[in-house]
């Protein structure tokens, strides 16, 4: 990668928005190098869970949920990949291309999560204090001999604003023009707003290190499986261990767990078979409802994905 020099008198600017034509991965290595296992930071909040409006070149949107549950975090959009995220360093995120992409079968993309302080840039010119930062080192296969111990490659980065704003940008030097921010003439760092309907979003534990919640779950991470994980927020009031709709707004993924009944939430009504069964029935049709309260959102989703490429087939992995 190349390093960025120079970028506090190219981005002087009085409105957050205004930073977004920036690549915040060219930057000065000597003083933000690439982050991280070692750059994890376990004491710094961070809350991203919504439904949040991606802002695209044109004046175009589509929704981007966001369920985050402590460190966890689950990530997609109508007809979306499901990606599922700890971010603890250690998870290794498992996605099989063949699921997503139909016949591209074959090939696997993986990564690792962390929250990072945020850089120079990101706290200079968006006011972010902590970053969700996707990464891969040598132990994730395809890496072993490009990257040495400690050394590390960025793939995307999301952070909040302190206009409160969503911002998220990958690595289009390694993920190629296809990279959502990665160039094609649009705006580098893709910019949300957080949408006011939130009744696919029961998420009421966000990061935080002194939560009660936070620290038992931390036993959890060590078993949860790549290849059947259990999403984030899912047995809490509202899902109450149902994953189906994960599954009915993303495009689906054979890595999500049916269900996670285990993770229920004690605020949750633990009625006999019967009452279960109506509240499956009931789950089904609230999660139907909801979908199609967002007409717009899966229009522009089978549209304006493929004209800025946030989905492609010409990079090796979609973060």
């Amino acid at each position: 990668m190349m390093v960025g020099t120079g970028y506090r008198s190219l981005f002087q600017h009085s409105a957050t928005t205004a930073n977004t034509n920036v690549d915040l991965f060219m930057r000065n290595f000597t003083k933000d190098p690439p982050r991280g296992t070692v750059d994890a930071q376990f004491d710094l909040p961070m809350d991203m869970s919504g439904i949040w409006d991606l802002e695209l070149m044109g004046g175009a949107t589509i929704p981007n949920y966001i369920w985050q549950e402590c460190l966890e975090m689950t990530i997609t959009g109508p007809g979306s990949p499901l990606h599922h995220m700890i971010h603890d360093g250690k998870y290794v995120t498992e996605d099989v291309l063949g699921d997503q992409f139909g016949d591209e079968g074959g090939d696997t993309a993986a990564w690792k999560s962390i929250i990072a302080m945020p850089t120079s840039l990101e706290a200079e010119l968006f006011g972010a204090t902590s970053t969700s930062v996707f990464y891969v080192d040598n132990t994730i296969v395809g890496f072993e001999d490009r990257l040495q111990d400690g050394e590390y490659i960025e793939a995307a980065i999301r952070f909040i604003g302190d206009d409160g704003r969503f911002y998220f940008q990958q690595n289009g030097t390694e993920l190629g023009g296809g990279a959502a921010g990665g160039g094609n003439g649009m705006a580098k760092v893709i910019t949300g707003t957080l949408n006011n309907n939130q009744t696919l979003m029961p998420c009421s534990f966000p990061y935080d290190p002194t939560s009660e919640h936070c620290v038992k779950k931390q036993d959890d991470y060590l078993l949860e499986d790549p290849t059947s994980f259990t999403p984030a927020c899912c047995g809490e009031d509202g899902f109450c261990g149902d994953t189906s709709v994960y599954k009915d707004i993303s495009q689906g993924s054979d890595n999500v767990a049916d269900d996670c009944y285990a993770e229920k939430s004690p605020l949750c009504d633990d009625g006999d078979e019967e009452e279960d069964a109506e509240d499956e029935t009931a789950d089904d049709e609230t999660s139907s409802s909801a979908l199609t309260s967002f007409p717009h959102c899966i229009v522009a989703v089978t549209s304006s994905i493929v004209t800025i490429q946030l989905i492609t087939l010409s990079f090796s992995f979609f973060y």
